[in-house]
């Protein structure tokens, strides 16, 4: 299968989003993927209150990111609008706060983010959901993706699959390594996808 649209890609703009769904649809793409966060439960109060104090650069981040974020009705209407196209609605979360919010709207399945492949709180929150999920690998050295996958065969045996990915953005087509889908999927027994970062389709 193939998704498209991206949370933080549309800028936080819900009409922008909207649109994205339909050219989805109209381009035949099975699934559309958002991202939620819940930033008071994601970051410490004390970089809330003075981003600038924080060991990254938050200060220039926390505005973007409180710019890209939909609120939860924004979310329902989302929701609605691809189920309406036939499309399947995927999200990202990125904490437990996010998770539960999304166990309340019933989404179907989950996608771990790369940079949340080595959370153990929120592997085992995405799994205890009992459903199916995506796990990106895209930040991780080989070494971290046999530990998640031994980590996730026992916590949530059958429903997940691994996405290879690399974290340029763009990636470049030398650097892509297309051959660690077919290394994991040896290794492992699951299904092993590719999310790309790469220019074009």
């Amino acid at each position: 299968g193939i998704d498209g649209v991206d949370g933080d890609g549309v800028h936080g703009d819900e009409q922008v989003a909207h649109h994205m769904i339909d050219v989805a649809a109209d381009c035949g793409v099975d699934i559309v993927k958002f991202q939620k966060r819940d930033l008071d439960t994601l970051l410490q109060q004390r970089f809330i209150d003075s981003p600038q104090d924080a060991p990254t650069s938050l200060a220039n981040l926390l505005p973007v990111l409180r710019r890209c974020e939909f609120g939860d009705d924004a979310f329902v209407r989302l929701q609605t609008h691809a189920k309406a196209r036939g499309l399947g609605f995927l999200v990202t979360p990125f904490d437990t706060a996010s998770v539960a919010f999304l166990e309340r709207l019933g989404v179907q399945a989950y996608k771990v983010a790369s940079c949340d492949a080595t959370n153990p709180l929120l592997l085992a929150a995405v799994a205890a959901t009992g459903k199916p999920f995506l796990v990106s690998t895209g930040m991780t050295r080989e070494m971290d993706v046999f530990e998640i996958a031994y980590f996730l065969k026992k916590i949530a045996p059958g429903r997940y699959g691994l996405l290879h990915a690399v974290s340029g953005y763009p990636a470049a087509f030398a650097d892509c390594q297309l051959h660690m889908i077919l290394r994991y999927k040896v290794a492992f027994h699951v299904p092993v996808g590719w999310t790309g970062h790469a220019r074009g389709v």
